[in-house]
């Protein structure tokens, strides 16, 4: 199948990538809902028991949230137009292209690293006994569960930053700004 005209063709990686970053933005703020929950005193998932013992590190868990959050915030830039012309506002960078290697590697770092991680929960979760292995027990779900959808955020993340690939591939490189004109001859 050519790749203009198959899977692979721009209109189309478009349309599944949509799905893809949906994906990958649902399951980071998933998981940040509760750290931020706990983080303001709200045990959700866990039991009163296990709240205790998370409180004195919730705000390290808020800060996880908020980097999560910020991933997904910035997953929705393959599929917004900011994501592939700078916004007017940003200094020096206004209106011009963002370069696709600017998106595309730091998401696929992303990817690979949730990716490896989430393997690491749900082999902990499965095989090692992850009350052992974390504070909370497999009663609090809000401890572990949100973990378990990592490796499906990394391949959803995978799979969005190819998508944009895909679509942005063919385009001309950013053209350079013009030379500054010389003063007095020089």
């Amino acid at each position: 199948v050519d790749a203009a005209t198959g899977w692979r063709a721009p209109e189309r990686a478009a349309r599944w990538g949509r799905v893809a970053v949906a994906v990958s933005v649902l399951v980071p703020v998933g998981y940040a809902v509760t750290r931020f929950a706990w983080f303001v005193g709200i045990p959700l998932g866990l039991t009163a028991e296990s709240f205790e013992r998370v409180r004195p590190i919730a705000g390290f868990g808020a800060g996880l949230g908020a980097f999560a959050v910020v991933g997904a915030l910035l997953t929705l830039g393959l599929l917004r137009p900011w994501g592939e012309v700078f916004p007017r506002w940003v200094p020096g960078l206004g209106g011009r292209p963002v370069p696709v290697g600017l998106a595309v590697v730091p998401a696929a770092f992303v990817s690979v690293a949730v990716t490896s991680a989430g393997l690491m929960f749900v082999r902990l979760t499965l095989f090692s006994g992850l009350g052992d292995a974390f504070p909370v027990g497999m009663a609090d779900v809000a401890g572990w569960l949100p973990e378990m959808f990592w490796p499906v955020w990394g391949a959803a993340l995978g799979l969005s930053t190819y998508a944009y690939w895909l679509r942005r591939r063919g385009e001309a490189p950013p053209v350079p700004a013009e030379p500054p004109t010389p003063v007095n001859g020089r």
